[in-house]
């Protein structure tokens, strides 16, 4: 994502980790970048922008203006996702909000989901342990937990992240 508003930010990169469900073992990866939309030219991104997006995701200018859209690159991942499947990620509500925005609103993501922030509160032992908007984030779940977080914000590193978190949670609980 270009920044952490979806009616202003748009989807740069997707990525997902289709994994057995008895054992959580990777199956396959779906991971794809995104131009401008249609809608905005490259400029209009980058200015709009969120400068964290920009030096942690990396993307550029020259990046946003090949490839296919943010939509184009949703209905590809809509066709890549099986039949029969849980969602899992940190702060899932503001992924679907973009999913969303970047296709058709009317066109519905009605799959299961697994927050796990929801775990993470669990684990911790205390509701709201985990509040994206006080500043935990999914590198400090990570960090707490032991669990690595090279080139966190990227959205393959960070599906990656929250698989670990998913395996490591549990276990214990």
């Amino acid at each position: 994502m270009s920044g952490p508003d979806p009616t202003l930010h748009q989807i740069v990169e997707i990525a997902a980790i289709k994994c057995d469900p008895k054992n959580l073992g990777q199956i396959e990866v779906f991971h794809k970048f995104c131009r401008s939309a249609d809608t905005k030219t490259p400029e209009q991104v980058m200015q709009e922008a969120h400068p964290v997006a920009i030096s942690k995701v990396g993307f550029s200018e020259e990046s946003l203006a090949f490839g296919p859209t943010p939509e184009e690159v949703v209905n590809e991942f809509k066709k890549w996702l099986p039949s029969n499947y849980i969602f899992v990620g940190f702060n899932l509500m503001l992924d679907f909000m973009f999913l969303r925005t970047a296709c058709v609103p009317e066109v519905a993501f009605t799959y299961r989901f697994l927050d796990i922030t929801t775990l993470i509160e669990l684990y911790f032992g205390q509701e709201g342990s985990v509040d994206t908007r006080k500043g935990y984030s999914l590198v400090k779940t990570a960090h707490s937990l032991g669990i690595p977080t090279n080139n966190s914000h990227s959205a393959l590193a960070d599906a990656e992240i929250t698989l670990e978190i998913l395996k490591k949670l549990l276990k214990v609980l």
